[in-house]
């Protein structure tokens, strides 16, 4: 005779991902909700893989079902959560954004161990799944050879230091020219000339020769050796070796003062030597043009 009072319980749904048996042998209730997930790694320290002598059990229907290590060998995204006893996607977890993904690879953690070899190898076939590895790989590639930014700040800075040792040689040019009183330009500077003047002349032969590592610097459109340059250079030169007179006077305290004046039909110039302490430490010509008469 049929009885109400014997009516069977309704056999469970072993689709649920949330449905976790609480018997002694099983983990806590799984829910879409963040939980504290601190067993878990991260991108330094890579994917959690305890390997247990024994997992955690979690009963499904009559059967008990529990995570298995040999599952590491087939899955190199997968990590697993003692505490929450459930396996976790490091890819999508640490390099995915907050909505993207499985939240059950993300957030709630899978422990459905009966069905994992299909949902694990449908997940790792998922776009966001595959886009989340990319970001996995360059970030691994950045640690080695540094990120974006930091490849662009190496190579400026490489750059600079090619364009100031370039300049301080074109630096050296001048100056020699000037000490030695040679004169800087030709009367045909062009590229087709036999002689480009002694600036240019020397310059071919300093960078060609003696500078191959910036020869190819030099054989650019924009060189930096045009008269304008040059001009700037010695005018720069100039106002340093004034600054550094005035203050060998100032130091010295004690100097005597020495003036020429040669004058032509349209030009003056005027030398001055300074004699501090028995000894000549500095030499300032001044050229200034006069109008005609």
């Amino acid at each position: 005779m049929f009885s109400i009072f014997k009516k069977r319980k309704p056999k469970a749904d072993i689709d649920d991902p949330g449905m976790v048996d609480i018997s002694t042998n099983s983990t806590t209730h799984t829910s879409d909700t963040t939980l504290d997930l601190g067993d878990l790694g991260n991108k330094d320290s890579g994917p959690c893989r305890p390997i247990l002598t024994e997992y955690k059990k979690i009963k499904f229907g009559t059967q008990q079902r529990s995570f298995r290590s040999q599952w590491y060998n087939e899955c190199d995204w997968l990590e697993y959560s003692v505490q929450r006893n459930a396996a976790f996607c490091f890819v999508c977890r640490t390099f995915g954004s907050e909505n993207s993904g499985e939240n059950i690879w993300i957030k709630s953690g899978f422990n459905k161990w009966q069905k994992f070899l299909v949902k694990s190898k449908k997940h790792s076939s998922t776009s966001t799944h595959l886009t989340n590895l990319s970001k996995m790989c360059a970030y691994k590639s950045s640690l080695k050879t540094g990120s974006v930014v930091t490849q662009l700040s190496s190579a400026h800075k490489k750059q600079v230091e090619i364009n100031r040792k370039y300049m301080s040689s074109l630096i050296d040019v001048v100056l020699y020219l000037a000490k030695q009183g040679i004169a800087f330009r030709g009367h045909n500077e062009n590229l087709d000339s036999l002689n480009q003047g002694n600036y240019k002349e020397m310059c071919h032969m300093v960078f060609s020769k003696f500078m191959p590592d910036l020869n190819n610097v030099y054989e650019n459109k924009i060189n930096h050796t045009s008269w304008k340059v040059q001009d700037e250079i010695i005018k720069i030169s100039a106002d340093l070796i004034k600054e550094i007179i005035v203050e060998e006077i100032v130091v010295s305290g004690n100097f005597a003062l020495m003036v020429d004046e040669a004058r032509s039909h349209k030009e003056e110039q005027l030398s001055i030597k300074f004699d501090c302490c028995g000894y000549v430490n500095g030499l300032c010509s001044f050229l200034s043009t006069i109008q005609q008469c």
